[in-house]
C-alpha cells in the first residue's frame, strides 16, 4: 500500500496523478474516474472532485481535490476507480493519506 505526503488538517487537498498502462502515460479522456476517501472502518469521509488535463497535451494526467479538509487526524485509505466506455472497471493501488493536526490555525 502506497501513502502521499501527509496533509494538515484545514489544509487544500490536492494530489496530481498520472494514469498509466504497461508504465507509459495513457489518455483517461475514455474514462468515468471516482475516487473515496474512507476512514479504517471503511465510512465515507469524501468523495473527491476528479479534473482531466488537456489530454492532447498531457496524456494520463488528472488531479483529485477535495478542497479544505476538515478530516480529524488519521490515516484514510482512497482508490481510483476507472470505467471505461465498456463498462469495464479498473482500480488503482489502495494508498493511504495520513493527515496530521494543523499547529497554525483558528
Amino acid at each position: 500500500m502506497s501513502c502521499i505526503q501527509p496533509i494538515k488538517r484545514g489544509d487544500t487537498f490536492t494530489v496530481a496523478c498520472t494514469y498509466k498502462e504497461d508504465g507509459i502515460p495513457t489518455s483517461v479522456a475514455p474514462y468515468t474516474i471516482r475516487a473515496q476517501v474512507r476512514n479504517s472502518r471503511l465510512k465515507l469521509i469524501a468523495e473527491l472532485v476528479v479534473s482531466k488535463a488537456n489530454q492532447s497535451e498531457s496524456f494520463g494526467v488528472f488531479t483529485l481535490s477535495g478542497g479544505e479538509i476538515d478530516w480529524m487526524p488519521s490515516q484514510y485509505q482512497c482508490d481510483i476507480e476507472f470505467v471505461d466506455s465498456e463498462g469495464v472497471v479498473r482500480s488503482s493501488q489502495t494508498f493511504n493519506i495520513p493527515v496530521e493536526q494543523d499547529i497554525t490555525s483558528e
